[in-house]
């Protein structure tokens, strides 16, 4: 990997954000694969994998519908392009599970600050997700909420922990593993 200057660190929030919209994203696919790939995204079967910082950034995710696809996305010339092991990825379209994993990144990680709520909306809903599929030890969504809670100043965070101790009290062993604080 080369060296990360100061302006690539700066700027690579703001492009993340700009190429993974959804005006953007529906430009590179079509609106059809574009909804099917909100509708993945919101379902919470993409699972990020790795992240390749400035200046060259990118992600990897796996997503999980029928099969489980292993898709990269990056930047170029200002929007978003990538490759997927699915079918259609490999007839050179830019496919749902990239829509997907795209939209996970963008909304989740590394937005300016008057869409901050928004960081905290598309992990919540993966969390969901999360949660309701699996048991103990419930690492994945321990995860996220630790995710989740780095995106959140204090009094949001120790509202949200309260709210989940209320909420999944059944799930003892998830309550007691959830932070403090």
């Amino acid at each position: 990997m080369g060296r990360t200057n100061d302006a690539a660190l700066a700027n690579w929030p703001r492009a993340w954000a700009l190429a993974s919209d959804d005006a953007a994203l529906e430009g590179a696919s079509s609106a059809a694969i574009f909804k099917r790939g909100r509708a993945h995204a919101d379902s919470g079967c993409v699972q990020v994998v790795a992240e390749d910082p400035p200046p060259e950034p990118a992600l990897r995710a796996r997503v999980t519908g029928t099969e489980l696809y292993t898709t990269d996305v990056w930047i170029e010339g200002g929007g978003p392009v990538g490759e997927c092991d699915c079918p259609n990825a490999q007839d050179g379209w830019f496919c749902k599970h990239q829509v997907a994993a795209a939209l996970v990144y963008g909304i989740a990680i590394h937005l300016p600050d008057e869409r901050q709520d928004h960081a905290v909306e598309l992990p919540l809903r993966v969390f969901e997700a999360a949660i309701q599929r699996s048991s103990s030890p419930y690492r994945e969504a321990l995860a996220l909420v630790g995710e989740i809670g780095q995106r959140m100043d204090a009094v949001r965070r120790q509202d949200g922990l309260t709210q989940l101790r209320a909420q999944y009290k059944l799930k003892r062993n998830f309550v007691r593993d959830l932070p403090r604080q």
